[in-house]
Formats: C-alpha cells, structure tokens, sequence
C-alpha cells in the first residue's frame, strides 16, 4: 500500500471502516465545493436528532457568533444554529462586529449542552461558559475566568495578556472535571471546575510555557506563542495538545507534553505532532480526537492555503487527519503533515 492514501480512500475509511493505512494524508472538509472555514473546531460525539456528531467554529468579528454543525459521517456537516445571531450577545462581552469571540468547545454536561470560549469585555479577552438545553438556545451565560482572578489565593500569578481557548476535559478515571486554557501568549494554565461544568475552583496552575529557542518561537526574534490547548488522558498520562508559533503563517503547528499529574508541570515532546505540508499552512486550533463511525480516532483542525498577512479568519479551513497512540506517543496523519 502506497505511504498516502488519497482523499477518497480516507472517505472510504471514515464511511465505512475501511482499510487506509496509519499513513494516510488527511482530509479537507468542504462546504459545497469549497473547503469549509473554521477556526479552532471543537467536534463532540453525541447523539442529538438526527445527527451523531456536532462541530464548533471560532466566529472572530463575525456578527454571527460560533456556527455549529451537525454530521452523520465526520465527513459531510449540515448547518444547525449558530450560538447568537442578529446582534445577541452574552450581556458581559463586547457586541459582535466590536468584540471577538474565539476557540468554543463544545461539550454536554448533565443533560445539558455547554460550551466554553473566549470573548473580549472591554477590549480584553476573558473566558465565558455558556449553557443550554438545545443548541438553538436560548442561552445563558456568564464569566468563568479573567486574568488574575485567582491572584491572591496562591503564588501562581497571570499577569499580563487576555486568558483564552478554554478547553474540558472529565478526568476518566476520578470523575473530575478540568479546565485548560491559555494566557496571552506565553503558558498555559489550568484548573478544576465544578461538577455542573459552571465554575472554576481557585488554585490555579500554570503548566507549560514558551522557551527560547523553540519551535514555538518565530526565527527572527524572541517572540513565541503557545495557545489553543487541550488536555487529554491515555493510558494512566494525562496529555496537554496545543498551538504554537505564528497563528498566521507556516511556522504555526500543533505540539503535545505528557505529565502523571494533570496539575504539574507537563513534561514536552520534542518536536511537533502535526506541521505545514503538502499545500497546507500553519495548522493548530484543535481539540480532542473524536472516535469515528469506524471506532478509528480522527483530529479535527484548521490549516490555510497562503501565509495569511492580513489575519483573515476566512483563510482557516477545516482539516481531519487519522489520530493514533504509538505507545506512549500521539501520531497525526502517520507523516505529521497537514495534507
């Protein structure tokens, strides 16, 4: 079998279980006939009406705030709501079109959805959770954590930028749940939130940060950036993905780092688990892997076409490549390539 599968073996393999070996290249996701735009996708398996999986999109300026999608397949997504629309908003944060809203994931808590994410208040970013029993809302909302919130309680201290892309995950094992999220732009905390999913506990820990010199560093100066994380658990580890890099051009990539303790400080794998390749740019912004119709693992995540200068949120589209545990380590794409 050839060391990449092509696009429709892929299709073929997520449909219908079949056999595209661990190599294969990843898949575009389209929208008619253009790939779909969608910043830091967050994908949940669950069954709801007539779908079986529902994705999230970062909404940026958009006066539409977070599209979601539904899908049967992982392949082909339909429309279902978006979050607000028609100039609602979450009566803490800046109006859509003035204030940004970013990196939504999308998760089900006690019988009900939830959704955490980042939003400017007052021009800062901050990080929001929002509930609802349908995704058509309607929903509430309100402020889960600011910058130095927690300050006072211990000698973890965030003390400069905005806090952003939070991400949950229910510890397996003990039944906890955890928040991770990062600070503009150089760690990444987290912490424990409350059974209901609605508040996070005090005593806070930062768990990673940049370095110098590092992948996550642009070559031409000291500037590094690491956002966008998610954490994990497998196989008695607890793993934190993440972004690093430039968000707008080719350096951008996805990274990982492994610890025992889900509040210590994670150990990072030495090189990144999915780059820039085969026409396809800076990919990050992802979530947790989502187990396919097949029972194959498969990550979601946004990659461009072109080095995108002028920071458009419509030149990020969305990406699925097989996921799969070598031992201890995660694997993307068997190459780590985006394409």
């Amino acid at each position: 079998m050839r060391r990449l599968c092509t696009l429709v073996l892929l299709a073929s393999a997520l449909l219908m279980g079949g056999v595209c070996a661990a190599s294969a290249s990843a898949q575009p996701i389209l929208n008619g006939r253009s790939p779909l735009v969608c910043p830091d996708p967050s994908v949940i398996a669950h069954r709801a009406g007539p779908y079986r999986y529902y994705l999230a999109c970062t909404s940026d300026f958009s006066r539409s705030v977070f599209p979601i999608w539904g899908s049967k397949d992982l392949l082909h997504w339909t429309p279902v709501a978006d979050m607000w629309s028609h100039g609602a908003h979450p009566w803490w944060a800046d109006p859509p079109g003035q204030g940004r809203y970013w990196a939504p994931d999308l998760t089900y808590i006690g019988h009900r959805w939830v959704v955490y994410f980042a939003a400017t208040q007052k021009g800062g970013m901050v990080i929001g959770v929002a509930w609802s029993r349908s995704l058509r809302g309607p929903w509430r909302t309100k402020v889960l954590h600011w910058r130095g919130q927690f300050n006072a309680l211990g000698g973890a201290q965030e003390s400069y930028g905005g806090v952003i892309d939070p991400g949950e995950l229910r510890d397996p094992v003990t039944g906890e749940r955890y928040l991770v999220w990062a600070e503009q732009h150089s760690s990444i905390w987290d912490g424990r939130l409350s059974r209901d999913g609605l508040t996070l506990e005090p005593h806070i820990h930062q768990i990673l940060w940049v370095w110098w010199p590092g992948w996550d560093c642009e070559a031409s100066a000291a500037d590094c950036t690491i956002e966008g994380p998610a954490l994990d658990y497998h196989d008695g580890y607890y793993y934190l993905f993440f972004s690093a890099a430039s968000t707008w051009d080719a350096s951008y990539a996805v990274g990982a780092a492994i610890s025992r303790n889900p509040f210590g400080v994670f150990k990072l794998l030495p090189r990144p688990i999915l780059r820039s390749g085969h026409g396809w740019l800076g990919p990050g912004g992802s979530q947790l892997p989502v187990s396919g119709p097949n029972g194959r693992q498969y990550l979601f995540y946004h990659a461009s076409r072109v080095i995108n200068i002028h920071h458009e949120n419509d030149l990020r589209y969305l990406l699925v490549g097989r996921f799969w545990w070598d031992g201890i380590l995660p694997r993307v794409n068997g190459n780590g390539l985006a394409g």
